[in-house]
Order: structure tokens, then sequence, then C-alpha cells
């Protein structure tokens, strides 16, 4: 999805202070955001360089991206809920779920491999 990016997920476990984020970073953009607050912010690169008055000039696009902040958890119990209720089939598989599990562990193994 972003060929030629940096891209970082962090958050903490040992931590007495909780983080959840994300940071992606290309030649044009730099995207920030934070799980906990649920906020993302997308800084562009500059489009205006100059020289004004002797001051060195240089704009800069930050956007706020509106994010519809909810609990997932919260969310998806209650999706679970309505399934049971209705006696529909849950939006999630046992098989997706079982796959995202594994892309989990996956990640947590490599983690594992990159700390020693």
């Amino acid at each position: 999805v972003f060929p030629q990016s940096v891209l970082a997920i962090s958050a903490s476990r040992l931590s007495s202070k909780k983080f959840r984020t994300f940071y992606v970073e290309s030649e044009d953009f730099t995207a920030e955001g934070d799980f906990m607050t649920q906020e993302v912010y997308i800084y562009r690169k500059p489009g205006k360089y100059g020289v004004e008055n002797e001051r060195y000039l240089q704009e800069n696009i930050i956007e706020k991206v509106l994010v519809n902040k909810v609990e997932p958890l919260k969310v998806e119990l209650k999706a679970f809920l309505d399934c049971v209720k209705a006696k529909k089939s849950f939006p999630v598989t046992p098989q997706e779920a079982l796959k995202n599990l594994q892309i989990c562990e996956r990640i947590k193994e490599d983690l594992h491999i990159g700390m020693t």
C-alpha cells in the first residue's frame, strides 16, 4: 500500500504510560495516528518555500482526519449480541478470525526476534 515508505506501529505493554500509535512516512506526506485518542494527522509536503523580508518562509499543510470516535470492543460486543438475538451470522467468519489471530501471532514473533 505504501511502497518506498516507512511504517511504524507502537504499543505499550510494560510501560506505565499507555500508547497505541502508528506512523507512516513517504516522500509526499507523513501520517501519524493515536489509537487511544482516535486522532489522525497528515502532514503534507510544503507547498511554498521562499524568503520574505529576509526571513525564511515555508508553508506546511496539516490535515486532521475526522474519525468517528467509538469504543471498538463495545461495538464488537454489541454486534455479537445483535447477531445472537436475531439468529444471524456474525460478520467475521471463524476462518477470518483465525487468520487475524495468526497475523497477530506472526507480528508478535517478529517483534520478539527483533528484540533479541
